[in-house]
This record gives structure tokens, sequence and C-alpha cells, in this order.
């Protein structure tokens, strides 16, 4: 029987922090629970009631510290970590033990130990981020993990103006009770729910406003709402006033129309993206005029949120595989032996639709060019092993401290992620055996769309250079 490779989900939560970080691992598990032997990580604060609804599906641990967390690892894991109390000292010990490690960023920080960087928000770039030449970015809307049971079609119909209000789990800054008292003064609505989570410590003061608000008939609480009761929720409420978090792409996922602000920090920067989007109606820090505005103006037209365009099980997984085959790869140094499989690579016709020169290469020809390349005094040639199996090479000719790619995929081995791998393993090695190179560029023809999402994902900018692409990448300042 095949055996998976680990992934631990490290998520902070429970307390102040609410659940954010854990429903989002959750939605993460989803997509790679097939390709991986999944393990939830998290808080021993976490609230029982969560303990128990994750402990029905997953292998959960739960903490006092994350200390002691880098003991359970061997080398070849695959670690995510989303949360903000991660510190240095705890990424230091991960990567010690050779463990692969994934960090989910809300805030662009720089994090020069990171194999992979996630962020969600909209207008994310690679050039937002100072990353090592083998950083994998995995930037933007379609990078946000959509929870199983939002996938799901419940028997409801959506009630025109019926409003939905959640202000995250905990709600630290207790919004739940001015909103719904904005919410209920401003407008007439045909119904009103209003869900907190497990961690909200003002229950009997929104009892309180519900039954002194002139809609009390119309406004339901829901606490503690399972993720099936809050997709069930989005589909049956046309609007949705909520903050600029998990929850709110989980709301233009379900089809609501969402009236969105921020009141912490790692929900400006989605805030901002939704906004240029113009896929929600502005309610900027949750203050009492943005709030009127955004009700008064919620006929306003908006754009269609691109739910089709979210990354499938499928592309999650090949990334994640990625990052672990990159792992494995062995690289060596190209040997005169290799003359007559890099002459069959050069002869492919899968290998020469891509190039810039069509014309046909003789084994006279390629025997030069081989021995020029073992020769060059300034340069890397790469062959690249899996499981004692070549599958490819990279080159780097080096000048100046610049450094130009040129890689090639054994064309029996596309198709499982491991151009990727195969790129990203090369650019470590490079690092490390190079430390004078500060600049990377490639050339990639216009139809090389594999190629082209390959560099896109490892954070270069591209330019058109005639018929193709030119892709340029910087070290990293840090």
């Amino acid at each position: 029987m095949k055996v998976k490779p680990q992934l631990y989900l490290v998520a902070e939560a429970g307390g102040s922090q609410g659940y954010g970080h854990l429903f989002r691992a959750k939605g993460l598990a989803y997509y790679l629970r097939e390709e991986f032997d999944l393990h939830v990580i998290s808080s021993s604060a976490v609230h029982a009631d969560v303990k128990q609804a994750f402990e029905a599906t997953f292998s959960c641990i739960w903490l006092d510290s994350f200390d002691a967390f880098p003991g359970m690892l061997s080398a070849g894991d695959l670690v995510v970590l989303d949360g903000y109390a991660f510190d240095l000292s705890l990424m230091q010990a991960i990567k010690k033990k050779d463990a692969i490690l994934i960090c989910w960023d809300d805030y662009l920080w720089s994090n020069p130990l990171a194999d992979a960087i996630i962020n969600a928000a909209p207008d994310v770039s690679a050039s937002d981020y100072d990353i090592g030449f083998a950083t994998l970015l995995l930037l933007g809307a379609s990078y946000f993990p959509i929870q199983e049971e939002f996938w799901n079609e419940y028997p409801v119909r959506r009630k025109e103006d019926a409003l939905l209000i959640n202000m995250g789990g905990t709600d630290p800054e207790n919004l739940s009770i001015p909103i719904l008292h904005l919410a209920c003064e401003t407008a007439t609505w045909s119904a009103v729910t209003v869900v907190t989570g497990a961690g909200y410590a003002h229950v009997e003061a929104l009892k309180e406003e519900i039954a002194q608000s002139s809609q009390k008939t119309l406004i339901k609480h829901v606490s503690s709402a399972s993720s099936a009761e809050m997709a069930e929720l989005m589909q049956a409420h046309s609007y949705a006033l909520l903050p600029a978090s998990t929850v709110c792409y989980e709301a233009l996922w379900s089809g609501c129309k969402v009236l969105c602000g921020y009141f912490v920090g790692n929900q400006e920067l989605y805030y901002r993206g939704f906004v240029n989007r113009q896929w929600v109606i502005p309610c900027e820090d949750f203050n009492e005029q943005a709030v009127r505005r955004a009700i008064l103006g919620r006929e306003r037209n908006l754009e269609a949120f691109p739910a089709k365009t979210m990354a499938s099980a499928i592309q999650w997984q090949k990334k994640f595989k990625a990052l672990f085959l990159s792992h494995k790869l062995a690289l060596r140094l190209a040997a005169p032996s290799d003359l007559a499989l890099t002459f069959r690579w050069a002869c492919d016709p899968a290998i020469r639709r891509f190039s810039f020169s069509n014309q046909a290469i003789s084994k006279e020809e390629h025997s030069r060019w081989f021995a020029e390349k073992l020769n060059e005094s300034d340069g890397l040639f790469l062959i690249a092993q899996l499981d004692d199996q070549i599958i490819g090479s990279c080159r780097f000719a080096i000048s100046q401290q610049q450094a130009k790619i040129s890689y090639q995929l054994d064309p029996s081995f596309q198709g499982q992620g491991l151009g990727l791998a195969l790129l990203r393993r090369s650019l470590a090695y490079l690092e490390v055996q190079r430390p004078d190179v500060m600049a990377l560029h490639g050339e990639v023809m216009q139809e090389n769309v594999a190629s082209i999402r390959i560099f896109e994902q490892l954070g270069f900018e591209k330019q058109l250079n005639g018929k193709g692409w030119l892709f340029i990448k910087q070290k990293a300042k840090n």
C-alpha cells in the first residue's frame, strides 16, 4: 500500500484569536486529504465543541504550547503554519528537522525560511514579496480553500431582503450588537440572523438588544453554528454583513451580496482587495456612517465573484506534491554518460515544440554542444533523479552574478507536477552552491503555458520578449 506523505496543519485558535485559522485549515484539508496523511494541530484553549467536531474527521493534537511540535516531525514532512504567534525560533526548529514549511500570510510579511507562502488576498502579487529563489507562491483569491460543506446545495430558498450578520466566532470587539442595531434602525428586513461562535462573551447583552428591537420578531440568534449550518444560512440569505475574513469568502462563494468591513490588521489586505474588485459593498472600519451608507446602498450593482476560478483539489494537490517531490529529488552534475539521454530529449517532439529553435539537431551538433556545456567554467548543468529515475535537467549559465535558466522535464514524467519540483529544487541548489548569484532570468515560448505558470508561482516577473516571455527574479535582500 502506498504510504502517504505526512502533512501537519498547525493553526492558532481559541480565546480572543477566534477560529478563522482553524477553519481555514479545515478547508485546506478538504483538498489535500486524498494525497496526504493529515494531522490538525492547534491550541488546547480551543472550545470543547469545536474540538469534538474536528476530532470526528481528523487526527487532532491539542497543545498547551507549540514549542513541543517540532519534536513530532521527520524529514520531508509538510507543515502549514497559520497564525500570528508563530515566531522565528519555531520556524527554525521546523526547518532543522528538514521539514517542508508552508506559511499562511495575511500581512505581506517577509519570510526567508518558508518553502511556500499562501496569501489569498485578492490583489496580492509576487512583486509584493522579497523572497528566496525557490519559494513557491500561492497567491490571490484562487487560493482560498472553501470548506467542504459549502460545496453542497441545501434544500433552502434564498429569501429576498434577508440579512445575515456574523462578526466572527468570538467577535472580540463585540460588534454584533451595534451592527444589529444599525441594520434594524436603517432598513426593514424580511429576516435577520445573527451568528456568534462558542467564544462570544456577550450573549445576554445581544439577547437584550434583540428584545428591544422594533424588528425583534424577525431576528434570530444562532450560536456555535456548524460549517454545514453556516453554509445553509448563507444560501438562505440574500445579504451578509461580515468582516473581510474567512467568512467573507464563504459568503461570496455562496452567492450572498456582501456588505464588508474590517476591524483588525489581518483583515485590511483582504478588504482592500474585495473593494478594489467591486465584489463587496464597503463598510470601511464598521463606523456608523459607513455601515449606514452600505445598507442604504445595498441595491448597487457589484462585479460577480469568480467562484469558478477557485483552485480545485487537483490544483492544490499538485502544488503540495511538488513541494514534497522537490524535497525527494536528487541532483547531480551532468556527466559524459548523460550524452545519449540529453540527445534523446533534444530530439523529442514534445520538447522541441516549445524550443525557440525548431531546426533538427544532429548527433554531432549535440555532442559538441554537450561537451561545451560540461566544460563551462562558470555554469551548472544538473541532472535530476527521483527514486533512481532520471526525470530531467536544469542548466544555469552564470555571468556577472546573473544566471540564465534552461530546464527540461522528460516527457514521460510530464503532468505530475514534476516540472515545478525540478525547477524549485534546482533553484534551491543554486542558492546554496552559488550565493554570489543575485538575479535569474529565463525565456519561455508564449504557447508553453505549463512552464509560464511554473515561473509565475516561483515569483518571477515577466515581460514580453519577441516570441515569448522573459522571466526575471532578483535575490531576496534579507
